[in-house]
């Protein structure tokens, strides 16, 4: 049974001693970090995914393995798109997007999911870190094979579905985010190792294509490239029932759709878009929210608004970027639900971009209002800054000029 012991520590190992450990230092140094060298090796390999999910009991650093999720994409090097879903298919909310269920089934992947077996006397006295009591209830699988196992058959297992895959093709085992997985293949399934040629961590790959700011995480991506978040997370009863926690099996199905999609160029092009638009947003160093945009660093500020709350394509920061994105904004944002902000660097661009939009009607019937915020709020307009900095210093000036010719006519009256 798996307890939580030193067995399943997650702090047991770091890269730094994979890459000493005889057993791993071979596959941990064939580490593919860039797009192109993911696309050097397409022609004669295989992808096998591979997702852990494990819970923390005393710490984040002390956690005990609860599932591993596997999937093998054999032809990673066909990677356009799956054809839309038809309009009645029941595993699509929405017919032109892509799905998992039509990416599994169109590109031939096999997928395993093992849970692991953990005795209900330890579920029921297991207190997990933040005060949660027991095992978390994981969304039900819906990929290919289900197996519930001993922790200490879980290597003869994976070495089994592994073994199983195409031995023509070199195998090159991709995540998003691998550190607890490199734990646990180093300490759970060691032996899988030597089947691997290479490995390649996702989020690398996606840095490498769009290296500014900070990476979304697997769904987030998975998004940006139009697959449904009712797909990615689906909800208790949802696509067959179950809990609300991570599937293993279904990550790594994501996983391998991830690989397939950062393969393709228009989806390279959204991605490099999306960190834009975030950069604009000011995502990656703000908490998301309502403020007021600086006047001082932007003086040049136009408000949105419509006559009632934001629609939905136009409610948050990084929206904003991305449908004015070609009007070279500075940085968006949200004053309230009802306003939201942009800023430029000239004030022609204000201008403009206020002549442009103000009073363009929306598609669903409203109209866009579009101010200048330093008008709106009676603040000085950042143009004439200068000028009126420099009559008031000439009146300050003139003034001090006309106190020194009294005080000079008032000395000569003494003398008179």
């Amino acid at each position: 049974m798996a307890q939580p012991t030193s067995g399943t520590s997650t702090n047991m190992v770091t890269y730094r001693q994979l890459e000493r450990e005889p057993a791993s230092k071979d596959l941990f140094g064939n580490r593919i970090t860039t797009l192109q060298g993911l696309y050097d090796v397409l022609q004669n390999s295989a992808f096998l995914a591979i997702d852990t999910e494990h819970v923390a009991i005393t710490s984040e650093k002390d956690r005990v393995l609860h599932q591993v999720g596997l999937a093998y994409f054999p032809a990673p090097l066909l990677v356009p798109a799956p054809a839309p879903t038809p309009q009645n298919s029941p595993t699509s909310p929405n017919a032109d997007r892509p799905n998992l269920q039509d990416f599994y089934a169109t590109k031939q992947l096999e997928g395993l999911t093992v849970n692991i077996k953990i005795d209900q006397n330890t579920q029921d006295s297991l207190v997990r870190a933040g005060g949660h009591r027991g095992m978390p209830i994981r969304r039900s699988h819906r990929f290919g094979l289900e197996r519930q196992i001993d922790l200490e058959d879980l290597e003869a297992i994976i070495l089994q579905f592994i073994e199983g895959c195409d031995e023509k093709k070199n195998l090159v085992m991709i995540g998003f985010g691998m550190a607890a997985e490199w734990i646990y293949l180093s300490t759970c399934f060691p032996r899988a190792m030597r089947l691997f040629s290479a490995w390649a961590d996702l989020r690398d790959i996606a840095k490498d294509i769009a290296p500014l700011g900070h990476m979304p995480g697997l769904v987030s991506l998975l998004k940006i490239f139009r697959y449904n978040w009712h797909d990615l997370e689906p909800g208790r009863g949802d696509l067959g029932g179950g809990g609300v926690a991570d599937n293993a099996g279904d990550d790594a199905v994501a996983t391998c759709a991830l690989a397939g999609a950062l393969l393709l160029q228009e989806n390279q092009e959204k991605l490099r878009l999306r960190q834009e638009c975030g950069r604009i947003a000011g995502i990656f160093t703000k908490k998301k929210g309502f403020r007021r945009p600086n006047t001082q660093e932007h003086p040049f500020i136009a408000t949105i608004s419509t006559q009632g709350p934001l629609p939905h394509s136009l409610n948050t920061g990084i929206k904003l970027a991305r449908q004015f994105f070609n009007c070279s904004p500075q940085s968006t944002g949200l004053i309230s639900e009802n306003i939201g902000y942009i800023t430029f660097r000239e004030k022609e661009e204000l201008d403009q971009f206020i002549a442009a939009m103000n009073k363009c009607p929306l598609p669903n019937g409203g109209t866009l209002l579009v101010k200048d915020y330093a008008r709106e709020h009676g603040r000085i307009n950042p143009e004439n800054w200068e000028r009126d900095r420099r009559e008031r210093q000439e009146l300050r000036e003139m003034r001090r000029s006309r106190r020194t010719t009294c005080e000079v006519e008032d000395l000569e009256s003494l003398f008179s």
